[in-house]
């Protein structure tokens, strides 16, 4: 942050701390942002834009075909899947390995969907060769099809069918393939959700029930959602059934999830999976493999859900700003009363106090205001240790930070180990790994320092 009169952006100009592009979609020359401000037409919801979105400028990049080739030579792995949500799962690992290799690697071009595109056109090239008989095995890459065509958001799915159409007649005068495949397009929403949330960290995990065609392969899908640094998907995944999503959910947050239990969302609960930063345009070389390996289904299973609800005469809650309007009042005044009672009835000062308040309630999830994880609160140290030096109010809310953390974790009701390691890391700017373990650092000689460029 660069402060002018005040160790702060005003509010007028701060649109969004990430940009104004929003999950899986930039503005492309129209006065109105995708989930970035302004509604688009017709007050469209946040997963119809994201299907606007998906479109791309961008030139083919160097790692397309060799990527490419790489999922094309293991596809042998989806020959022993025996139903779609097998082969689905399969199809999500085997690209996600693919991004994982490629987000913490040296490259750029880091245009997710432009490869997809390319992927799905070397797939039906290989399948025609092995028809013809001039090339390697077709029943692998054409079950890659399938799973991509079910993972992929609706543009990308379009483009998935688009390849299989042009190879699907010579398939059919080969051979047979298994009835189930048909079903693959089709994942479908029940309507069926649950949410849980961390009572201490800004992290929820949405439940909903799928299927396929009549029913097939029941099963629930999970985005898990952290929302220390702006809402992003920490893992995800299918699983059989809410009980067992709900346990995956419970062990990757940890110990102060133990006794999460989930329970009927109402749609004010649901902004969380709106506001998920999906694109590639806030990649930060650091996401871990769980994330990457639900990089594209994580965005068709929202369009799926949104789907359902609209036909049972609900939706998903329009994305709203959490940047602009945002009262800070409360949490000054509540602030200052604490700080005073222990010290001696001196009250902080006033341009700092608010200078922290304000960053830190910008940008949070409702629900999560007096949630200082470590995550968090090392995010907010680097924010504030980068207003400008020579501002009076610097110097003040540097001092205060670690009360303000205090202040929290006391009004959130947190354990007193885990209030403790937030206000250490409010005073030396570092947490341990095992707080919130949603990045993967491996590839990394010292943890970054911001997002990393898609270019």
């Amino acid at each position: 942050m660069s402060p002018v009169s005040r160790p702060r952006k005003s509010k007028k100009a701060k649109t969004s701390k990430r940009g104004s592009a929003g999950p899986a979609a930039v503005s492309r020359g129209a006065e109105q942002t995708l989930f970035g401000g302004a509604l688009l037409p017709e007050q469209r919801s946040a997963l119809a834009a994201v299907a606007q979105g998906l479109g791309h400028d961008q030139q083919e990049a160097d790692w397309y075909a060799e990527s490419s080739a790489r999922v094309l030579d293991e596809a042998g792995v989806l020959l022993g899947a025996f139903g779609p949500r097998e082969l689905e799962d399969a199809t999500a690992a085997l690209l996600g390995g693919q991004l994982f290799e490629r987000v913490h690697g040296d490259g750029g071009g880091l245009w997710f969907g432009a490869w997809f595109e390319q992927l799905a056109q070397a797939a039906s090239e290989q399948v025609r060769a092995g028809l013809e008989g001039t090339g390697g095995a077709w029943e692998a890459p054409w079950r890659l099809l399938h799973g991509m065509a079910s993972i992929g958001t609706p543009d990308l799915c379009a483009v998935t069918l688009r390849a299989m159409n042009r190879v699907q007649k010579q398939v059919r005068r080969t051979t047979r393939p298994p009835e189930w495949l048909r079903l693959l397009p089709k994942p479908t929403a029940t309507g069926e959700l649950r949410l849980l949330r961390d009572p201490y960290l800004p992290r929820m995990g949405v439940l909903a029930e799928f299927a396929y065609p009549g029913g097939a392969d029941r099963h629930v899908y999970l985005w898990d959602v952290d929302a220390c640094e702006g809402p992003c998907l920490a893992g995800g995944g299918s699983h059989e059934d809410f009980a067992q999503a709900a346990a995956a959910w419970r062990s990757a947050v940890g110990e102060t999830a133990g006794h999460c239990a989930p329970h009927v969302p109402d749609q004010a609960d649901l902004q969380c999976l709106v506001q998920l930063d999906l694109g590639e345009e806030m990649l930060r070389g650091t996401e871990n493999r769980e994330r990457l390996d639900e990089w594209y289904r994580a965005n068709r299973r929202l369009h799926e859900l949104d789907r359902a609800l609209r036909k049972r005469g609900q939706a998903l809650p329009l994305r709203r700003s959490l940047y602009a309007d945002v009262e800070t009042r409360w949490a000054e005044e509540a602030f200052a009363e604490w700080y005073a009672e222990r010290n001696g009835g001196r009250r902080p000062d006033a341009e700092g106090a608010a200078a922290l308040a304000e960053e830190w309630l910008e940008g949070a999830l409702p629900g999560t205001e007096l949630q200082p994880s470590p995550h968090r609160v090392q995010s907010q140290y680097a924010l504030i240790h980068d207003w400008r030096p020579d501002h009076p109010v610097t110097a003040s809310s540097h001092a205060l930070f670690p009360d303000w953390v205090r202040f929290l974790a006391e009004r959130g009701g947190y354990p007193e180990g885990l209030a403790e390691r937030a206000a250490t890391t409010a005073t030396m700017g570092e947490r341990t790994p095992a707080d919130c373990p949603i990045d993967d650092f491996s590839g990394l000689g010292e943890a970054p320092g911001g997002a990393r460029s898609a270019e």
